[in-house]
């Protein structure tokens, strides 16, 4: 009887774990506005491409994108 049960006690774990799952994908991405951090300075390779790309996202989600300019603090922006 042993040699059964823990087959079915994974199969039973395995399906518990999966009904949240399922739940959470049935949720529409983005709730709220969309923010992107640059951590380089406005003109920038980075900032240009976001910037390229921004008005194709907020079309295609329907919410805001926001693009930030963080350069104060190299390598701390992109930590938020």
């Amino acid at each position: 009887m042993s040699k059964l049960c823990a087959p079915l006690t994974i199969l039973a774990a395995i399906l518990a774990l999966s009904v949240p799952a399922a739940d959470a994908q049935a949720q529409a991405w983005p709730q709220q506005p969309v923010r992107f951090i640059i951590p380089f300075g406005p003109g920038a390779g980075a900032d240009i491409g976001a910037r390229l790309i921004q008005d194709r996202l907020q079309a295609r989600w329907g919410k805001p994108v926001v693009i930030e300019n963080r350069n104060r603090h190299p390598g701390r922006a992109s930590r938020e």
